[in-house]
């Protein structure tokens, strides 16, 4: 790595160790790092601390930020046709973060993105294919009229659950409890 990157020993491992706290990587004393893979278990559990501390927000929004959430959505179902997946990504992630910033609480919403990054993006697997992506435009759309009603556990349905595991020849499943 330092050859191909042009840097040296310390930046490589804080680089590997900044990998590890995201937990994109593990780290194994005396063995070195390892692509890390959570289990079913960790993702649903995260799954469900973000619905608890997301779904506070439903009371909270006012008409304009209804509008700009229907804009947010508008974008990434614009993006479906011509968009690449990053640029999805990232709207998906526009759309969250505004939906989150609803409570005003900056320290929730930093909460909430390193707990999103205890597991891996979205694109990586839940997106498999494009009625899943289209599945998600449709989902936001359920999360708006659930923010427009106020209603704290309509919004929470609105997040699935997504149960990840290898099967015994390898094989990743992924499925939406």
């Amino acid at each position: 790595m330092q050859q191909r990157y042009h840097c040296g020993r310390p930046e490589v491992r804080r680089a590997l160790d900044r990998l590890a706290q995201k937990r994109l990587v593990a780290h194994v004393p005396n063995r070195g790092y390892r692509v890390y893979w959570p289990d079913g278990r960790q993702e649903g559990e995260v799954a469900e601390i973000r619905i608890l501390l997301e779904t506070g927000v439903a009371g909270s929004a006012t008409a304009a930020d209804i509008r700009l959430l229907e804009q947010l959505v508008a974008e990434f179902v614009r993006l479906l046709a011509d968009g690449t997946t990053l640029e999805l990504y990232e709207a998906n992630l526009a759309f969250h973060h505004h939906l989150l910033s609803l409570c005003g609480n900056q320290e929730l919403m930093a909460l909430v993105a390193e707990i999103r990054q205890r597991t891996r993006a979205v694109p990586v697997h839940q997106w498999t294919t494009r009625a899943r992506i289209e599945q998600s435009a449709r989902e936001h759309d359920e999360m708006i009229e659930a923010v427009r009603q106020g209603d704290g556990t309509r919004l929470g349905r609105c997040w699935r659950v997504i149960s990840v595991s290898r099967t015994a020849n390898g094989n990743i499943t992924v499925a939406a409890l």
